[in-house]
């Protein structure tokens, strides 16, 4: 009902769409999640990479602990 004011490639025409299409009631917390979806979904793409990132991170760093703890003992055991 929109369409003359909004373009396919506005943020509220997709909003739109979805709530005109949702055949059951969307709760406010999915609304708000799809809005944000829909209008910053870049930015929200970019966060999730960042908090993936720094999981990675402490994975790696948690095996190289792991291995400098296994080459630690390594080299005290050579020297007894």
């Amino acid at each position: 009902f929109l369409g003359k004011l909004k373009g396919p490639f506005s943020p509220s025409f997709w909003l739109e769409i979805l709530l005109l299409t949702s055949s059951h009631k969307l709760a406010i917390d999915e609304l708000v999640l799809s809005n944000a979806v829909i209008n910053h979904g870049r930015q929200l793409l970019g966060l999730v990479h960042i908090d993936e990132h720094i999981e990675e991170k402490d994975k790696t760093s948690e095996i190289l602990s792991k291995i400098n703890r296994i080459r630690d003992e390594a080299q005290h055991w050579s020297l007894m």
